[in-house]
């Protein structure tokens, strides 16, 4: 009888490992599926006026800043085509590489041209609103784009605006 017991123990415990093991993984595998993860978001839709920002004669360059690092410049003139004097404005440059894969995005603020001063000097929109109709020179500063750039134009995009 002794052994009858003792050779049931030893099969219960056998058994034991698997059934833990077949736990663990559905335990795993059901936190893997109902914990959400970091998905990327699709891109957000435009606010509407921002149609009314036209961007035009765009043009790139490149210079070295003070301390010798190469500063990319992105110019060209804003115009608003709206009803509403522009305040502040938001685009997103897309860099891609040889195979026409995203290799950089940047969100940079515009910043327009202050006639006033007897050098080229750039200010934030909400320091220098463009009213309806009007438009002005524009630039975009970059510190660092890719080395994977493919040296062609980046798509841009007006992903924020804001009137008044």
């Amino acid at each position: 009888m002794d052994g009858l017991l003792q050779s049931q123990a030893t099969e219960k415990r056998k058994w034991f490992p698997i059934v833990a093991a077949i736990c663990l993984l559905a335990a795993a595998l059901a936190a893997i599926l109902l914990v959400p993860g970091d998905k990327a978001k699709p891109p957000s839709a435009p606010p509407a006026y921002a149609a009314n920002v036209k961007l035009t004669n765009v043009h790139m360059m490149t210079a070295e800043n003070f301390i010798g690092s190469s500063v990319t410049y992105i110019e060209g003139n804003v115009a608003n085509a709206g009803d509403k004097s522009l305040t502040g404005a938001t685009v997103e440059l897309t860099f891609k590489n040889s195979l026409n894969q995203i290799v950089q995005t940047e969100d940079v603020p515009v910043r327009v041209l202050r006639t006033s001063q007897p050098y080229r000097d750039f200010a934030n929109l909400a320091d220098l609103p463009l009213a309806a109709g009007q438009s002005r020179e524009f630039c975009l500063s970059l510190e660092h784009i890719s080395a994977d750039w493919n040296q062609q134009y980046p798509d841009i995009r007006v992903i924020d605006v804001s009137t008044k």
